[in-house]
């Protein structure tokens, strides 16, 4: 659909309004960054490079050594670097300790669910055969 020309006109003048805003923004930018920059040099501070400040940094830095106790700095680097020592599992190096622990106690209890199930499954088994017997003993002739 092509623009009509009053359409056109308007977005003309949509654009100039938008241009000379923008102008007005750019001019009261530049006005700010003189009275800043006029501020500065009336303090007359000395400028520096950066190889004059960084210079300056090491001198200072390099003059007061800090102070190191060694045998503190030799007990924290070997706690850091002591080795954990394996609990066995399967692929428990990708595991933390506490997925572990959870999987050790579902082990556990998935076990003694496991055996109260085979005591249930024999307790029943045992009635089973207990009612069958008393059955056949008040079904059998008496031979008397």
């Amino acid at each position: 659909k092509p623009v009509l020309e009053s359409e056109n006109a308007y977005l003309k003048c949509v654009e100039e309004k938008s241009l000379v805003a923008a102008e007005k923004e750019l001019a009261a930018a530049e006005a700010q960054f003189k009275e800043l920059l006029s501020k500065a040099d009336a303090l007359n501070l000395p400028e520096y490079d950066d190889e004059q400040a960084a210079g300056g940094f090491a001198k200072q830095a390099s003059a007061t050594e800090p102070e190191v106790d060694e045998d503190y700095a030799a007990r924290v680097e070997a706690h850091h670097d002591a080795q954990k020592e394996s609990r066995g599992g399967k692929n428990t190096s990708s595991m933390t300790e506490k997925e572990i622990s959870c999987k050790k106690w579902d082990d556990a209890h998935g076990k003694e669910a496991r055996d109260r199930e085979h005591d249930k499954k024999a307790r029943e088994a045992r009635r089973e055969d207990a009612r069958d017997r008393k059955q056949d003993a008040a079904n059998a002739p008496d031979d008397a």
